[in-house]
């Protein structure tokens, strides 16, 4: 099982997990990120309050689904959680083109793509933020020439409780679902978690 956090930076053609990722050995061993600028997409001292909020999500993710033991907890490979329907778009389109093209499937995240290659996975949230600071005509402005947000891959047999730690810790909305080839294969996003979780509620109801 492999998670991988990508590294934020404009897109550069390359297989992500080879060159742009560094792989997490533990889930809980690592440090919640800041919140980042989207101007700048550098950590803030403005992200004290969001890195606590992170803190605060990951220990309390426990006690909300009732996590188990590692070694009693029923294994969940995030395969069975993710949305095989990835919708792409190249990097050398615009903000303005992406978020048509997110308005027109019903998403709120696109792979970015360069030359077949993995760019990028960004967020609808992420592109207004970005917008929100920047002039009207930045509406036009082109992915592979700015810096993209770090996001998250994981391999198909992912145990998804690890997962889940990980994009809380991060403050990530969705990941990246990565074959042994480096082929992207399904995305997981939060509202896949919150419909599993929906569905265990109203398995207990009935129990």
């Amino acid at each position: 099982m492999a998670i991988f956090v990508s590294e934020p930076g404009r897109p550069r053609g390359i297989q992500v997990v080879a060159a742009n990722h560094r792989p997490v050995a533990s889930v809980t061993a690592g440090t919640p990120a800041q919140a980042s600028d989207p101007k700048n997409n550098q950590a803030t001292d403005a992200g004290q309050n969001a890195r606590h909020r992170a803190q605060r999500a990951v220990a309390g993710y426990g006690g909300v689904v009732r996590v188990e033991p590692e070694e009693h907890r029923p294994y969940l490979p995030v395969a069975d959680l993710a949305t095989p329907k990835l919708v792409t778009l190249s990097a050398r389109a615009t903000m303005a083109d992406a978020l048509t093209t997110m308005a027109r499937n019903s998403i709120h995240h696109l792979l970015l793509t360069d030359r077949n290659d993995i760019a990028g996975l960004i967020s609808a949230d992420w592109i207004l933020r970005w917008l929100y600071q920047r002039q009207a005509r930045a509406a036009l402005q082109v992915f592979n020439e700015i810096e993209l947000p770090a996001f998250l891959s994981a391999s198909p047999e992912t145990d998804a409780h690890d997962l889940a730690r990980l994009m809380l810790a991060h403050q990530l909305r969705a990941a990246l679902i990565l074959d042994q080839a480096a082929l992207p294969v399904g995305i997981v996003t939060a509202s896949d978690y919150l419909q599993l979780y929906a569905e265990a509620g109203r398995r207990e109801g009935n129990a």
